[in-house]
């Protein structure tokens, strides 16, 4: 047992008899447990749909656009070809938009925002029963906060508006990470729930697998106080994980090895990632405005060291501390340190890490309400003990409403780094039969498929197979000797590209038909130029 700071009373260890976990367990159905979950599920579904189609489509959304119009046996045909990591997505995307009828961004856009206010529904859900087994007195504020304070982070609310894997990434991370705790409390087929959403985790993105890294650590902190979790011996607790994680790789390996082979689809990324920049960038990025990067970390901190205290007096198996924690850190570190030898982090890949963020900052919240009620015993003996909270709950209103105008600019059109239906406009404006258009690089063709009205009669004579029929993401071009071929009678050339185009073709990146384009393009005039975010339309005609 150890001694709860809050009430001076007694904590006992999850799974006994009578614990705070076991009347969690028997007041599941309680008005309380519901609003805990759905408050913060269904602020999330509001905040993430509110203006969620006013964003442009931008450029990887415009692959899942593209990839989500195909039929289910096109997609499965260019798994092994292309983009294998991203193919659950993309089924569940074609799914969605079969039943609606339509591929509008707010269709595009709807399974991340059901997931991530799923997932904010599950942070809260984790917060309140780590805080239950840690024995707090005020588990169910605990989850509340843990999950309004998850829904209203700019960086959920910019992925919940997004057609890609990342939202439901973090969904399916919140779910792993609820079911471990269900699973070392209550064992049996919460371990099998359990390998089967760590195993879903990385089908929709194979670097959620590092989840299972964070939790090993998290399963070594709690290894102490296994003994006590319904009289089961901790290395049996740990075997029963190490099972669990060894299944949910398993069945990952054929995608792994697939995913490997495509590994060329990440080598965009160059250049040397430092560690401390790249840090600091993501810990900025998840605190939203820059004035809140201390208070939300700071937060934190406190709610890591004061769990670590009562750790060490009561030893509960785990804590907001041991599971958050770990959580947080490990994902984006261990990608940053392999980045060391070959580029690989990005902070769209650790996205699922930003419940435990949630999570550290409320149990923060919690133990500064903890600390007055200590602080003043007369409230507990006067029936007064909500009167506790009441600082921490003016902390996380000024938070939120500190939140509210960095997640409007989320749902700005400037918000995103390019847009696809503007620069397809563009061309429609100012076209003329017989135009041709270079894609540099071929990525970018996904455009013409997007927005085929746009683009009719602009002819792309570099393409050989198109991605369907190719079975792949962006086609196949011809030679450079054919391409010459095809560049007779030609008057007019859109180039499609990026800003550092120049420094593009000089990567090693760069194809033998991106230099033979860019070199017969140089024989033209530059006629206009027009920059949208990270993409560049250029005209060029004969001199």
């Amino acid at each position: 047992m150890g001694i709860d700071l809050g009430t001076g009373e007694p904590t006992r260890r999850a799974g006994a008899a009578g614990s705070p976990s076991s009347r969690a367990d028997r007041a599941w159905f309680s008005p309380v447990a519901w609003l805990v979950a759905v408050v913060p599920g269904v602020l999330g579904l509001i905040i993430g749909g509110y203006h969620v189609g006013r964003p442009p489509i931008w450029g990887d959304e415009g692959v899942t656009k593209a990839m989500a119009a195909r039929s289910v046996s096109q997609l499965l045909a260019t798994m092994p070809h292309d983009d294998i990591v991203h193919g659950a997505y993309y089924l569940v995307v074609h799914a969605v938009e079969t039943v609606a009828g339509s591929s509008a961004p707010t269709v595009l856009r709807a399974p991340s925002v059901v997931a991530m206010a799923v997932a904010a529904a599950f942070t809260a859900l984790i917060a309140r029963r780590l805080a239950t087994i840690a024995g707090s007195p005020y588990p169910a504020a605990t989850g509340l906060a843990a999950g309004v304070l998850f829904a209203l982070l700019p960086a959920v609310i910019r992925y919940a508006q997004e057609a890609r894997s990342y939202a439901i990434v973090t969904m399916l991370a919140a779910i792993t990470t609820y079911l471990l705790v269900k699973a070392i409390e209550d064992g049996g087929r919460w371990w099998i729930g359990y390998a089967a959403a760590a195993a879903l985790t990385g089908l929709f993105n194979i670097f959620g697998l590092l989840i299972l890294v964070a939790q090993g650590v998290t399963m070594l902190i709690a290894a102490p106080g296994l003994p006590g979790v319904a009289g089961r011996r901790p290395a049996g607790v740990l075997a029963r994980w190490v099972l669990a994680g060894i299944v949910a790789v398993a069945v990952l390996i054929p995608i792994v090895a697939f995913a490997y082979a495509q590994r060329n689809a990440i080598s965009w990324m160059t250049g040397q990632v430092i560690i401390r920049s790249a840090a600091v960038n993501l810990a900025r990025t998840w605190a939203g405005p820059e004035k809140l990067f201390w208070p939300v970390f700071g937060l934190a901190a406190f709610g890591v060291a004061a769990d670590a205290v009562t750790w060490r007096r009561g030893r509960p198996s785990v804590t907001p501390g041991s599971v958050a924690l770990p959580w947080l850190v490990l994902p984006p570190a261990l990608l940053l340190v392999a980045s060391q030898v070959h580029p690989v982090y990005d902070g769209r890949y650790v996205e699922y890490c930003l419940p435990a963020l949630a999570i550290l900052v409320a149990w923060g919240l919690t133990w500064l309400a903890r600390l007055v009620m200590a602080a003043v015993p007369s409230l507990s003996r006067a029936g007064l003990a909500w009167l506790g909270w009441l600082p921490a709950a003016a902390i996380l209103i000024l938070l939120v409403i500190a939140l509210i105008p960095a997640d409007a600019k989320v749902s700005l059109p400037s918000s995103r780094p390019d847009n696809l239906a503007g620069d397809s406009q563009i061309v429609a404006a100012n076209a003329k039969p017989g135009d041709i258009v270079f894609f540099i690089p071929m990525s970018y063709r996904p455009v013409e498929v997007e927005y085929p009205a746009q683009w009719r009669g602009v002819r792309d004579i570099a393409l050989a197979q198109s991605p369907v029929a190719s079975d792949t993401l962006y086609g196949t071009d011809v030679s450079p000797a054919e391409l010459l071929k095809r560049f007779t009678h030609v008057t007019r050339v859109w180039v499609y590209t990026q800003p550092a185009y120049a420094a593009y073709l000089d990567s090693a990146r760069a194809t033998p038909v991106d230099k033979e384009e860019m070199s017969l393009v140089a024989r033209m005039k530059l006629v206009r130029r027009w920059v949208d975010g990270d993409k560049m339309l250029m005209l060029y005609q004969t001199r």
